[in-house]
């Protein structure tokens, strides 16, 4: 199933590869380009996979198709928000550079006193710290269990076992 939906995916690649060449007004320039190479990189290693053995290793450059995505990116320079968009961006960039500076910096520190704590060849902090939070703030969420039971007043469920007024509207939950 998978080789079929691969080869025509390949056929559709190809079938556009060739109109391009068609529709540019010099082909041998389309050719040439930046993505010319990775259409025609893109398509090459499924070809000779059927007439070379041992070139299925090639088939890893079929990634280069992700490439494309940069011409439909190419299209967002025509639209206004885009270039709003570019604009606030680049009137924020030193506060963005300031920004991972900073995140950088942490890391780097608090990587360094992991390092000194830890050691070398322990690195079980990273997994057992997170894992205790996680493991504790379960066992909190253990002791309050919730049931079915529904408020009268707004027929909703999900109270603690023990509660006696509804958390959502305030009603009594117990029926007199």
């Amino acid at each position: 199933m998978l080789r079929a939906v691969e080869w025509i995916l390949t056929g559709l690649f190809s079938i556009e590869y060739c109109l391009r060449l068609l529709a540019a007004p010099r082909a041998t320039r389309y050719v040439r380009s930046f993505f010319g190479v990775v259409d025609l990189l893109a398509l090459l290693p499924t070809f000779l996979s059927l007439f070379i053995a041992g070139t299925h290793s090639l088939l890893v450059i079929r990634g280069l198709r992700l490439l494309r995505i940069f011409r439909v990116l190419k299209l967002a320079l025509y639209v206004g928000e885009a270039g709003m968009l570019a604009s606030a961006l680049k009137g924020s960039a030193r506060k963005i550079l300031v920004f991972l500076e900073v995140v950088l910096t942490i890391q780097l520190i608090v990587g360094a006193l992991m390092f000194l704590i830890e050691g070398e060849e322990s690195g079980y902090a990273i997994i057992a710290v997170p894992t205790g939070i996680v493991a504790s703030e379960m066992s909190v969420h253990r002791k309050t269990k919730v049931t079915t039971r529904h408020c009268e007043n707004c027929v909703r469920e999900g109270h603690d076992s023990d509660a006696r007024f509804c958390k959502f509207c305030g009603g009594s939950l117990d029926p007199h």
